[in-house]
């Protein structure tokens, strides 16, 4: 009788002690899941600092790839993409029947070896015009008053943007043309984008 007592007390105690146990994991599980939930939360927190700061650097790559592009003849400069400013090559020539009337006609190295009406003397991505004087003096020029919104002045001239006039646009020379020339228009072919060379950068 008395070693069945000892028994029952025996088993009684390891019931009450896996319990306690039990109960000891429950708390330790409780007490780790504000904690799990705080690290996944921190987490995430960072994945969205990561993708907001990637988000940004195009901006900042965008900016990188510009450069100026100087034409000391004409006293003005531009921002161009690095690729086309490598590429971009010009030919001056002043109105035979007109001074005041200068052009800059442009090609890319690779467009003048393709043939004679591709050389920048023909001008197969376009024409910048230099003006003497203000767009008043010429009142009643239709060419000048018909193209006030892509001109800009700088007080004893002013220029504007005229694109292709030549025979360069042979159907195997397109592919040339089409990657140049939408990165003359958002550059040159914008008439803010145009600034002094002794103007300072800001």
């Amino acid at each position: 009788m008395f070693k069945k007592s000892l028994l029952i007390i025996f088993v009684l105690f390891v019931v009450v002690l896996v319990s306690g146990c039990n109960k000891q994991q429950e708390n330790q599980i409780t007490e780790e899941q504000p904690i799990q939930q705080e690290e996944k939360k921190a987490e995430e927190t960072l994945e969205e600092q990561n993708e907001a700061t990637n988000q940004e650097k195009p901006e900042t790559t965008k900016e990188e790839n510009l450069v100026y592009y100087k034409i000391p003849e004409l006293g003005i400069k531009f921002k161009i993409e690095k690729e086309l400013a490598s590429e971009l090559i010009y030919y001056i020539e002043v109105a035979p029947d007109d001074s005041r009337f200068v052009y800059l006609n442009f090609s890319s190295r690779e467009l003048s070896k393709l043939g004679e009406y591709c050389r920048a003397k023909h001008s197969p991505m376009g024409t910048l015009i230099k003006v003497e004087g203000s767009l008043s003096d010429y009142p009643d020029n239709i060419f000048i008053q018909n193209r006030k919104d892509r001109i800009k002045e700088f007080g004893d001239f002013f220029v504007y943007f005229e694109g292709p006039q030549s025979a360069c646009s042979w159907p195997e020379n397109l592919e040339t043309l089409n990657r140049y020339m939408p990165l003359m228009r958002k550059s040159i072919g914008t008439p803010e984008k145009i600034k002094l060379i002794e103007k300072i950068e800001s």
